[in-house]
């Protein structure tokens, strides 16, 4: 096995065997791979593939992002387009479909169209969530808990007050607890 390490300081290159691995994370981001990378970038959504496609890693466009306001605002942009076009996708299958092949002992017989219900319910729901949560809420209005305190044999209902929490159902909860006495066998 063959390892050659080259350290320039701007771009260094591993070699092992037939796979090589460019890591380039010194190499510079000019304005012109910057403008290549959002453009990569808001086609495919995928940070990563996006920078190892113009030479660099996913770090170098993290630190650059952390550190160049306008670069940051651009990849924003870029992210929100790659969401636009995922989005648009997810749209078509739910409601064009997509074709899939239909196989009979190994022959194409032909092709069906497939709609991804799945894909629907989620676009209903990240559009109008309030109407296709899947837990629709209860009003549990307002509560009233009496807590009961034992004095003797007689019960007495310490009054509540004011309370942040909201319970669903009106309760009374009634705590008993059994005298202690000397006696250990009750």
């Amino acid at each position: 096995m063959h390892v050659y390490v080259d350290f320039d300081p701007w771009h260094y290159v591993l070699e092992v065997g037939t796979l090589e691995i460019a890591m380039a994370a010194r190499t510079k981001l000019t304005p012109e791979k910057q403008k290549e990378f959002l453009e990569l970038f808001s086609k495919s959504g995928n940070c990563a593939l996006s920078a190892r496609a113009i030479g660099v890693t996913r770090n170098s466009i993290w630190y650059l992002r952390e550190r160049d306001e306008a670069f940051a605002e651009d990849y924003k942009e870029a992210e929100a387009i790659a969401l636009g076009l995922l989005e648009e996708e997810a749209r078509r299958r739910a409601l064009e479909g997509v074709e899939r092949p239909i196989y009979q002992q190994g022959n194409l017989v032909g092709y069906e169209r497939v709609y991804s219900d799945r894909m629907l319910e989620i676009l209903l729901k990240a559009h109008d969530p309030q109407k296709y949560r899947d837990n629709q809420p209860t009003d549990p209005g307002g509560v009233v808990i009496n807590l009961v305190q034992f004095n003797g044999e007689q019960p007495q209902v310490i009054p509540a007050g004011p309370s942040p929490v909201t319970i669903d159902a009106k309760a009374e909860v009634v705590v008993q607890v059994p005298k202690l006495t000397g006696d250990s066998n009750g």
